[in-house]
């Protein structure tokens, strides 16, 4: 395999995979308002309905990081396509409550082990100077299924949202085709002890440095115990490790899985009852999402992951306190409504440029490879509860706090978020064995 065809194969699989966890997520928010409608679920259900993809990737979460240390990594990314196919295929035929929850809890399985493995897998198989692009274009892709997944509204009427579903199977069947020719990541292969195959691995990812990567990687595994619990209590693990854990359970507290499924819900509480509206504020959302990351993948590996960070989170906060004085000082109405449409394509653009963009930068980069999959697997299924019990509870704390006071709070733990950006260290330009927390 050459080293111009092996990058294009990892940038298309980067792409499929990102787009597939982001149409997963976004097709949804306009078919919530139909299923009510046709009285298969009721609006009491939408929340959730909207919680269980989220109490999926919880699911997850718990076991896809050990299963990826014990499969191997491109093993377990083809358990999680047949997964993906099987949730689909039971939602397009789901017609009542139970099996729609169900169908969207099974695509939640594989969207939260795709979230895990992939940029797992992205991240060991990835040359230095290009790793920072690869994983935000993993999120890029995210950003772009979510745009394509408003957009196909265009095409598709929402009484014929099967087909929507539908569509997707080709990405799950792509990815496959693309995983069995890549190589397994060199990195599990030597902890492994499978030196032979890491070799080869190495040598399909660039030849001209195959060498001088194995001899590193086999020098930093050789420092390092294998990846068990206690590992990751030491100081040097232990430090990186709990702001991440804080960092993707904050992620979901930012409200981004609300205003991602279920914006046209919160624009008609807010004062916007136009459909017409709704949908083209639902893909002006989407666009300014992929046009954020856009910008993400161009900067992350030139001005570095801290100073993007710190951008993002800062503008997020600033947005959010505004929507708290908007909807705390003016009655509610239509100007409120936009005002709220504005403010949602702000906090979605200011999110995906920064802490959306690079959760998962940071989270492999800063951990060592022998605890790498088991503290994102810790991690992320903290945030996957997090955010489970945030969307799922979401309308009855507006409901009972308003939106103002909602808005508030995620301010709050917006600049709890800001505090970690300013604390972390920058990776720019580092191999992953190179990257030392305490530097």
């Amino acid at each position: 395999m050459k080293f111009a065809s092996y990058k294009s194969q990892l940038i298309g699989l980067t792409i499929i995979s990102g787009v597939i966890c982001g149409y997963i997520l976004g097709v949804i928010a306009l078919v919530l308002p139909k299923l009510v409608m046709q009285h298969y679920i009721t609006k009491e259900q939408v929340s959730l309905h909207v919680g269980a993809l989220l109490l999926g990737c919880f699911i997850a979460s718990i076991y896809t990081g050990s299963l990826a240390d014990y499969l191997g990594r491109k093993k377990v990314i083809l358990i999680t396509m047949l997964i993906f196919i099987i949730g689909i295929i039971y939602y397009i035929f789901a017609k009542s409550h139970v099996n729609l929850y169900s169908a969207r809890f099974i695509q939640g399985i594989a969207y939260g082990m795709c979230e895990i493995v992939m940029p797992l897998y992205l991240v060991e198989v990835s040359e230095t100077k290009w790793r920072g692009q690869i994983i935000t274009a993993f999120k890029l892709a995210n950003t772009g299924g979510a745009l394509i997944s408003s957009l196909i509204w265009i095409f598709i009427s929402v009484a014929y949202y099967p087909l929507a579903f539908a569509v997707a199977l080709i990405m799950p069947l792509a990815i496959v085709g693309l995983v069995i020719q890549l190589p397994e990541s060199p990195r599990w292969l030597i902890a492994k002890n499978k030196i032979n195959q890491a070799t080869t691995a190495l040598f399909k990812i660039n030849p001209q440095t195959a060498e001088n990567a194995l001899i590193e990687i086999q020098n930093a595994a050789a420092q390092q115990a294998s990846g068990h619990f206690r590992e990751l209590m030491k100081r040097s693990n232990l430090i990186p490790f709990l702001v991440i854990l804080a960092a993707v359970s904050l992620n979901q507290l930012t409200g981004i899985n609300v205003f991602v499924q279920n914006s046209l819900q919160v624009m008609k509480d807010s004062g916007i009852h136009s459909d017409v509206v709704g949908l083209f504020g639902n893909i002006s959302i989407s666009l300014v999402n992929f046009s954020a990351m856009i910008a993400t993948m161009f900067l992350v590996d030139k001005i570095g992951r801290k100073r993007i960070l710190i951008i993002g989170t800062s503008g997020l906060l600033v947005t959010l306190l505004l929507l708290f004085v908007a909807h705390a000082i003016l009655p509610q109405g239509e100007l409120v409504g936009y005002i709220t449409l504005i403010g949602i394509i702000f906090v979605v653009g200011f999110f995906a440029f920064g802490p959306g963009a690079l959760i998962l930068v940071i989270s492999t980069e800063l951990l060592a490879t022998n605890v790498r999959a088991l503290a994102i697997s810790i991690a992320f299924t903290v945030g996957a509860l997090v955010g489970t019990l945030f969307v799922s509870w979401f309308g009855a704390l507006s409901a009972n706090l308003g939106y103002a006071k909602l808005f508030l709070i995620m301010a709050f733990f917006v600049f709890c978020y800001l505090l970690i950006a300013l604390f972390i260290p920058e990776t720019k330009g580092k191999s992953l064995e190179k990257i030392n927390w305490k530097k």
